[in-house]
């Protein structure tokens, strides 16, 4: 659980960004700097279905090449009961044995045969990178989900999310209050959300009832607040940035994440 740095390109709200075919299509660059980095998919595919692995995160210069995941970068997603897929950049073997067409490519641990998964938009993903001491820089493009909102399924406790839009994601907006949260007076009573930071470390956002501690927070009620803060927060989950939200109810299925922009549509 390191640090990641995530570097959106420049103007990508608006100069990024362009209309083919009433599509708006778009690109961001992430740069790579830390061992262990949280990403999340910010588009879909130009055709509006889930992007491959390939084409959503793909080779570039700077990423380490391997026989294995211990030797290369890697992509670990998270399934549904909380473990983790590996898939790792290709040199074009595995182990000892030649994965056809795979230098380049994300193969899947223990398979020999050029990945074919698929990330939709909203994936969330650690990325591990072996030579994170000399920095560098994926560019990935798609297309911008045009959806008012998604739907994420809870499965476990601790559950990576990401942001599905390309623009920044202000909680209060972008993660509002369903019925089912639990909401507290701290984090440690509440639903909360982590979102890392630059140093590493995590902020921790929980689902407010109106109080911090015995304080009361104005109009917090159903909010996100910070910790050891008495405010409703304006933070955001910024686009193509992953974090964890951490639910204290199993009865809690699934988080609403909202587009931004819906409302200027």
């Amino acid at each position: 659980m390191k640090k990641m740095m995530f570097a959106f390109a420049a103007a990508a709200a608006i100069g990024a960004f362009a209309i083919e075919s009433a599509n708006v299509v778009g690109y961001n660059q992430v740069e790579i700097n830390k061992e262990y980095t949280i990403l999340g998919i910010p588009f879909t595919g130009t055709t509006g279905t889930a992007m491959s692995i390939q084409d959503a995160v793909p080779y570039c210069t700077g990423m380490t090449k391997g026989g294995a995941s211990t030797a290369a970068d890697c992509i670990q997603i998270m399934d549904s009961e909380g473990n983790y897929n590996v898939y790792y950049m290709c040199n074009g073997k595995q182990g000892k044995a030649t994965v056809v067409g795979g230098d380049g490519k994300w193969v899947k641990d223990d398979e020999f045969a050029v990945s074919t998964a698929t990330m939709p938009a909203g994936t969330p993903f650690w990325y591990v990178s072996k030579n994170y001491a000399t920095p560098y820089t994926i560019t990935v493009a798609g297309q911008v989900l045009s959806t008012s909102s998604e739907q994420t399924p809870l499965n476990v406790t601790y559950q990576l999310i990401a942001n599905p839009y390309p623009c920044d994601l202000p909680l209060n907006d972008g993660v509002p209050y369903v019925a089912g949260m639990t909401k507290g007076g701290a984090s440690t009573a509440a639903d909360c959300i982590q979102i890392m930071d630059d140093a590493g470390n995590y902020n921790v956002y929980y689902m407010c009832n109106g109080k911090q501690g015995k304080a009361t927070v104005t109009g917090g009620d159903g909010k996100w607040v910070k910790d050891d803060e008495f405010a409703v927060t304006d933070a955001v989950l910024p686009a193509g940035k992953g974090g964890w939200f951490v639910r204290k109810s199993a009865s809690l299925a699934n988080i609403t994440i909202a587009n931004p922009n819906a409302a200027a549509e």
